[in-house]
């Protein structure tokens, strides 16, 4: 039996014009937390890399808590991936 997604069951329950527009919503709010990760981020990077005109200065070889940097990371990169996901099965997926 096919499992069934986020998608198809959203799918059930609204009528086609609903399910757009519950759609947007959906997408506006993972795209504000993917921002509000990316920001959180960058802080982390702010807070301990010393900037140097447009980038980060690593002349100075900065020492970053690797396992900090790995957690900051994959939320980013996990937000990232579950937006396009989403995004991909919504909009390019053909059924």
């Amino acid at each position: 039996m096919k499992m069934m997604t986020q998608h198809t069951k959203l799918q059930q329950t609204y009528k086609d014009k609903d399910l757009e527009k519950l759609d947007k919503e959906m997408i506006q709010e993972e795209l504000s937390k993917l921002k509000a990760i990316r920001e959180e981020f960058y802080s982390y990077l702010d807070a301990n890399i010393p900037s140097k005109n447009i980038g980060y200065d690593f002349s100075n070889n900065p020492t970053l808590e690797a396992c900090e940097v790995y957690e900051r990371f994959f939320k980013l990169d996990y937000q990232s991936r579950k937006l396009g996901g989403f995004l991909y099965r919504t909009y390019l997926k053909e059924d």
